[in-house]
């Protein structure tokens, strides 16, 4: 039988191996096991080991250059992560949401450019960074890109004469 966190985990079983498939940070924890012999009632424990699970990447978060933007200027959108030290061979692939929608599918670019910005560009961006195979996935906030215009304002001037 094993435990995790003093939780049974899985029931009394002939199999002496734990696997736990697609390991996230909800793995993380102490895990023991317990052994009961058929032909006595000896119990036997294994002794406490803690399961550290390290993330992949980091939650990748969205930056712009410039800021503020300025109609017409080339807006750059950079979705930024830091692998781990340990899986630096791990291949990422990023792609682009505007307002919810595909800006820029999946690529190995951590960059998404909108030539000469315009008011239509206006809205909430975010990214999202997988590895190649797509077992670990995640999603950054949201972030609001406004445009600056040039705002024209017209003064009429009336005079009267009485």
């Amino acid at each position: 039988m094993f435990f995790k966190d003093k939780a049974v985990i899985r029931p009394l079983k002939a199999d002496t191996n734990l696997i736990i498939p697609n390991v996230d940070k909800d793995a993380a924890g102490k895990y023991k096991c317990e052994k009961k012999s058929e032909s006595s009632s000896d119990t036997s424990y294994t002794d406490e080991s803690f399961l550290y699970v390290q993330d992949l990447f980091s939650s990748p978060e969205v930056n712009q250059t410039p800021y503020p933007v300025t109609q017409g200027d080339n807006l750059i959108l950079t979705c930024d992560t830091v692998l781990s030290p340990l899986r630096q061979e791990t291949e990422l692939h990023f792609a682009f949401y505007k307002d919810g929608q595909y800006v820029q599918r999946f690529s190995s670019s951590n960059q998404y450019e909108v030539q000469s910005a315009q008011l239509e560009d206006i809205g909430k961006y975010s990214c999202e960074v997988k590895t190649s195979s797509s077992t670990v996935r995640k999603m950054s906030k949201a972030i609001h890109i406004q445009i600056q215009g040039d705002h024209l304002i017209n003064i009429a001037c009336s005079v009267f004469r009485t």
